[in-house]
Formats: C-alpha cells, sequence, structure tokens
C-alpha cells in the first residue's frame, strides 16, 4: 500500500543519513577522500537571517527561520521532497526546547513549531552541526 512504501521510503532515508553519518563523522576516511554529510560541497543550505537566536531574538524570528528552513527542501525539489525530520545545532536545540513561544505562554516554541509544521514532524539535536559547513572540508 502507498502509505507502507511511503514510511519504509521515510525510514530508510533516516537509516542511510544516520549510516552515513556515522561512517563520515564517528569513522571518517580523509584518506578517500571522503567529506561529512554536513560537510558536503553543494550541500544545499538555508543562510539564517541572523547568526544566533540571542535572548533578544524573537520567537516569531525564529519561528520563521525553522519555516524558511523547511520550506527550502519543498521548493528547491519542485514540491517532490518533504521533510518530516529535521536536525539542527544542539545549542539551537537547547533554545527552542527551553524558550516559551510567548511571556504569556506555557507552550515553548519547539512545541508550537512541531503542532504547527505541516511537514516536520520531529527535530533532533546534533552536536555535528555546531560547526558543519560546506566549506570547512573533509570530515574530522
Amino acid at each position: 500500500n502507498p502509505e507502507d512504501m511511503k514510511r519504509y521510503r521515510l525510514q530508510w532515508i533516516d537509516w542511510m543519513i544516520a549510516s552515513l553519518t556515522f561512517f563520515t563523522k564517528v569513522a571518517p576516511a580523509p584518506f578517500l577522500g571522503l567529506r561529512g554529510l554536513f560537510k558536503l560541497t553543494g550541500t544545499t543550505t538555508h543562510t539564517p537571517v541572523t547568526t544566533s537566536w540571542a535572548p533578544a531574538t524573537s520567537a516569531d524570528l525564529i519561528l520563521a527561520e525553522l519555516n524558511n528552513m523547511v520550506h527550502g527542501i519543498p521548493t528547491s525539489t519542485l514540491d517532490v521532497e518533504h521533510p518530516n525530520t529535521m536536525l539542527i545545532p544542539l545549542s539551537l536545540y537547547t533554545i527552542i526546547n527551553t524558550r516559551p513561544r510567548s511571556t504569556t505562554s506555557d507552550t515553548t516554541i519547539l512545541q508550537f513549531f512541531l503542532k504547527n509544521q505541516e511537514y516536520v514532524k520531529t527535530v533532533k539535536p546534533s552536536t555535528k552541526l555546531e560547526t558543519a559547513s560546506a566549506a570547512s572540508g573533509t570530515a574530522t
């Protein structure tokens, strides 16, 4: 059935990401010229409006950044691919997972994002993304 096929495809993609991340970050092979998944030249990246989500950064700006990251994928793939999982640096994950949506809300930015985002249902932190850059060379 189509739903099972979609689920299996997403599970395969998650497995491939985990495998590639392990092989190129945990067990790098620079002698083969392999770059880490997050450092691969040609990787489509999102350029944020701000380079950090300091305490003064509004929740609305953070939510706009998160949504821009997500919507870049359907846009760049002509609506073929739609992400269901987002990986972000641990430092940014901590901010959205602990900061309230507003001063009068008991909902965090992350909870609000997941509840209202049409594609992404999981956001995972990654320490590997703290310094990831397509321009930073081979995996270390």
